[in-house]
């Protein structure tokens, strides 16, 4: 998870709200840490809480090797809790103008608040196992009969396991040559289950 959480002072009696920034796709990481230059050149720590890109692990195998990536929730945004003031909003309109994604009227299409529910709710994903159900777990080079499809019931491989897409990719010879094809979990059985 790609978060920055600033200590907030205990002190202060302002409410810090949260609010959603709009900023250039496959840049939110950079955005984040363009705020956090910006509030610590500000000097103005106090005012915000945390910042984050909510990411997301998936975990894939390819080839035999697992792999575990990063991606992130909600493309070309970033997620900050703040107290909404002239300072704040013009370290907001800095980070804006260097991202280079137009005017920021901070009641504008780029900048707007969301409630506490949906800020827990996006938590909670970013805490979720992205593992797939007990009752679909598949290994690689075990065979499995396909169950719905082009090439339903022909039997084959496992080459690639997807958890991501909850998607297997199936080795099976088929007119006398060898197909690869993509199946969900669901549309394939273990032989052994017969």
């Amino acid at each position: 998870m790609s978060a920055i959480t600033p200590r907030v002072s205990q002190s202060s009696s302002v409410k810090q709200d949260w609010y959603l920034m709009q900023v250039r796709l496959k840049s939110e990481v950079k955005a984040l840490n363009l705020l956090r230059d910006f509030i610590m050149r500000a000097g103005c720590l106090e005012k915000f809480g945390s910042i984050l890109v909510p990411t997301h692990k998936v975990r894939k195998i390819k080839h035999g090797r697992k792999k575990v990536t990063e991606k992130i929730f909600f493309r070309g945004y970033v997620f900050i809790e703040m107290e909404m003031n002239d300072i704040t909003s013009a370290v907001i309109q800095k980070v804006v103008e260097v991202q280079g994604i137009g005017d920021c009227n901070l009641k504008g299409s780029l900048l707007r608040p969301i409630s506490q529910d949906e800020v827990d709710k996006i938590l909670s994903l970013m805490r979720a196992d992205d593992s797939p159900p007990e009752s679909i777990r598949f290994n690689m080079g075990e065979t499995v009969r396909i169950k719905r499809g082009l090439f339903a019931p022909f039997s084959g491989a496992i080459e690639e396991i997807n958890f991501e897409r909850f998607h297997v990719k199936v080795s099976l010879i088929f007119e006398g040559k060898t197909v690869l094809t993509e199946v969900h979990f669901n549309d394939v059985e273990k032989l052994s289950q017969r």
